[in-house]
């Protein structure tokens, strides 16, 4: 939002979300999808994390009794994994995930701001 300003009389709910939407869209376009080196080893590196994230579930299930199975039995094993397989996903499809993680981060700032608005009755604040 650099550059730009916020009025709070005419603010909607989502103009930050689709800011940082945009943001992130740009981003992946610009930095990810412009080289092909980059692209194809987050690719490969992506699909290893998941990869592995879904054998370490399969040991879970059908070797509980060994070394690894006991490794990721519990809830902080099971948080590890969830975590890999996110960052998997990330990195194999991150022109098409980043502005959906860049949404989700900004609707919290979003809420705010329009719920300031609300109360005061808008147009009370002038945020750039």
């Amino acid at each position: 939002m650099h550059g730009q300003s916020i009025n709070l009389a005419t603010y909607n709910l989502g103009t930050i979300t689709q800011q940082a939407a945009s943001a992130g869209k740009k981003f992946a376009d610009t930095v990810i999808n412009a080289n092909d080196t980059v692209k194809t080893s987050l690719m490969v590196i992506g699909g290893i994390v998941v990869f592995v994230c879904v054998g370490l579930i399969l040991a879970r299930k059908v070797f509980p009794q060994t070394t690894i199975g006991q490794m990721v039995q519990g809830n902080g094993g099971m948080m590890f994994i969830i975590c890999g397989i996110s960052l998997g996903v990330v990195c194999f499809a991150p022109a098409t995930i980043l502005p959906i993680l860049a949404s989700l981060f900004a609707i919290i700032p979003d809420l705010a701001i329009f719920a300031f608005d609300k109360l005061t009755g808008g147009g009370l604040v002038h945020l750039s």
